[in-house]
Order: C-alpha cells, then structure tokens, then sequence
C-alpha cells in the first residue's frame, strides 16, 4: 500500500518510476544505491543509524540530543505509518545532561558511528531526504554531512549542510558548505545560499519536500524537489585524505533566533525517506 504523500516510492523492477526519476535526475542511472531507509517498521533501524551526539562525541545547540540510553528516547524518535518523527520537547525542570543550562531535549541521527563504521557514506555520489519541517519559531532541522576522516581529526575536515532551516522562514533554507580547520590554526571558510527566492513558493512546514546533494570529483550541487538550485567548488577536492561523507538528520532548537515554546511543549521533523547513492 502506498504511504500517504510518498511521491518517490522504491522500484525494484527496474521500470517506470525509476524512469522517471532518472529523467528528472539523469545522473542517478550512473549511480548505485548503497543506503535507504523509508521506515517502514516500528521502531528507528540502529544497524543503520547512531542516535544522539555527533560520532565524534560532540553536542551543540539549544537542545541536548538524547541517546538511546536515556529515558526520553521513546519520545523524541518514533516511526510510524512510514514515518520517522523525531520531535523536540521543552521542560522547565530538565537537567541538561551538558550542564549548559538548555531546557530543551530534541533527537539526531547519523549514518556514521563512532568506531568508524559507516553504513551510509560515499566520497562521491547522491543524498537525498523527504521531509516536514516544524512550523514553530526557533526551530532549527537540518540534513547535513560530516566527514568521516574529520572526525576528531586534528586537521579538520569539510562539512555540508543541504538543508539548514529555521521555523521563522517556511518559504526558505539555508546550504553551505565548510572547510574546518582543525588544530592547524587556519580560518574556517565556507560558502553559502540562501534559497529563500529560489523555492517557488513552496512551503517547507506545510509540504512533504525533497532536498538533495550530489557530490562530484570537484563540486558539491544542491537539489530542491528535484531541480538543481547552486553549485559550489568542493574544499579539499585534490586531498587524497578527503574520505567519504556521511548524513545526518537533527532537529535542534535556536541557531541564534528567539525560540517560541509551543502551547504543547513540543515540536516535530517528519521524516519520509533517505537514500545515499554511490559513484565511486
């Protein structure tokens, strides 16, 4: 049975709607899938997925993200009807596991573990993820990548992020791409757009989206609902110690902006699908 909204559904036959999405997206005939998840269970797949902090350990933002240990997980991740929601609660009386004084306890998941093992990860190919981003001020989604070699690298590494949003602007997002500098004393450089004139119209809190990246020998291309929307040089593109990209999925709280707490206490990411393509 077709999940409501799923406008992208597997096809394992080889015919008409993978026809159709390599037409709109030519270059996914070359590629081959490595990584997907449709949640079509009942429970979030952690052969699949790292939940909580960062790989490398890391914490950032106005709300703690909640390992599978702890007592909240069954509130911040569910997946049903197809669905992977991962929602972010405020309480008054909560103990920032950090000892930042954050009140706020929300969820990330990564395709990267901290051992190293990535079942999701490719130098070169294709991201791409379905989803609803809260409709709630101060709420800040994002889909991003890290690099595997720059985890607790003393030479950094390059991060992605596709989707960076905040809930004050439905009708937009933010990509950027960083090189980290590590320990070595250099300055962060980055490149960024704002698609917030290049969406057309499209709401992302209202509206199921996909947003994607394509990563190629030298560029990284981002896709909004299948049409190419900029493309940046890739930093460290000749670096041989450069390694794969790995994704990652959160909902944070904050980013800089004022955040409002909902009458219910809470706010919620939808997740439909995620799929990594391979062309190395």
């Amino acid at each position: 049975m077709e999940r409501p909204g799923y406008a992208d559904p597997p096809d394992n036959s080889g015919g008409g709607q993978r026809q159709r999405r390599e037409a709109r997206r030519p270059f996914l005939g070359s590629l081959r899938l490595v990584f997907e998840d449709d949640f079509s269970g009942t429970a979030l797949d952690q052969s699949k997925w790292f939940i909580g902090p960062k790989p490398d350990g890391g914490q950032y933002g106005g709300a703690h993200f909640v390992t599978k240990d702890e007592p909240q997980f069954s509130r911040v991740y569910t997946v049903t009807n197809g669905m992977l929601s991962i929602r972010a609660f405020y309480d008054a009386g909560y103990a920032d596991p950090e000892g930042w004084g954050r009140r706020w306890y929300s969820g990330q998941i990564s395709s990267c573990f901290p051992n190293g093992r990535a079942p999701g990860a490719v130098r070169k190919g294709y991201f791409v993820m379905r989803a609803k981003m809260p409709a709630v001020r101060g709420a800040w989604p994002a889909f991003w990548l890290g690099n595997v070699a720059g985890n607790n690298n003393p030479a950094g590494g390059v991060e992605i992020d596709i989707i960076e949003g905040y809930g004050q602007f439905p009708l937009g997002y933010v990509g950027t791409i960083h090189d980290w500098p590590g320990q070595t004393g250099a300055s962060e450089k980055y490149q960024q757009k704002h698609f917030d004139d290049m969406l057309g119209g499209a709401n992302t809190q209202t509206e199921f989206h996909t947003y994607g990246l394509r990563i190629t020998d030298a560029e990284a291309i981002w896709y909004f609902d299948e049409k190419e929307l900029v493309r940046f040089p890739l930093y460290r593109a000749n670096d041989p110690n450069l390694g794969a990209f790995f994704a990652m999925i959160d909902l944070s709280v904050g980013g800089g902006w004022p955040v409002d707490v909902p009458a219910s206490g809470c706010m919620e990411m939808l997740v439909d699908y995620v799929r990594i393509y391979s062309a190395d």
